[in-house]
């Protein structure tokens, strides 16, 4: 079993596409879980960082994440997202994951990496910004060890001059766009 990074990364783009290009940046991971029905249970797992359920309720798949809340707002963040990162790449459905081996385990987490990696740190915006290392940590609110993995996944070299000031606010039509958005989800 080989990862399929094209395919997550296809997955994580698509994604990001469909829930998350209106949104500002940092992403608030957490809205974006409850955007497409996954629970979120913040708990202490006595030094796991987090995991998911999954059942079948009515026909349909219901998703809850428990995390570790003790870990720092970034480690969070990406692991919440890489969490999200195994529902949509669909790996409870299409695995049993308690019967896979470490190794296919594995696999599976870099899949998960990568389309976290689409979701927290997508390639538009950081082409967009051509920033320092440091500023995309800063935009995406994400460790340092995250940004320089995902640009070293991309192939990227970004600026280590001075980090060079920068406006990711968004526009008013993007502002009004995300409030309809916003209104339709509430609505819904």
């Amino acid at each position: 079993m080989k990862p399929r990074f094209e395919l997550a990364k296809h997955i994580g783009r698509d994604f990001f596409n469909k829930y998350c290009i209106q949104l500002s940046y940092p992403l608030d991971v957490e809205y974006i879980a409850s955007i497409i029905g996954v629970s979120i249970i913040p708990c202490d797992l006595h030094g796991e960082e987090s995991y998911t359920m999954h059942a079948k309720r009515k026909g349909a798949d219901k998703y809850k994440i428990a995390i570790d809340n003790s870990y720092n707002e970034q480690r969070v963040r990406f692991t919440l997202s890489h969490e999200l990162g195994h529902i949509i790449m669909g790996h409870f459905k299409d695995y049993r994951i308690s019967t896979l081996s470490e190794g296919e385990k594995l696999v599976l987490d870099k899949e998960a990496d990568v389309v976290a990696g689409e979701i927290l740190m997508p390639l538009s915006y950081i082409t967009k910004y051509k920033n320092s290392v440091e500023t995309l940590q800063i935009i995406f609110d994400v460790s340092l060890p995250a940004i320089k993995t995902r640009l070293k996944f991309l192939d990227i070299k970004a600026s280590l001059n001075k980090p060079k000031p920068i406006n990711y606010q968004l526009s008013e039509n993007e502002k009004k766009v995300a409030l309809l958005r916003d209104k339709w989800l509430y609505d819904f």
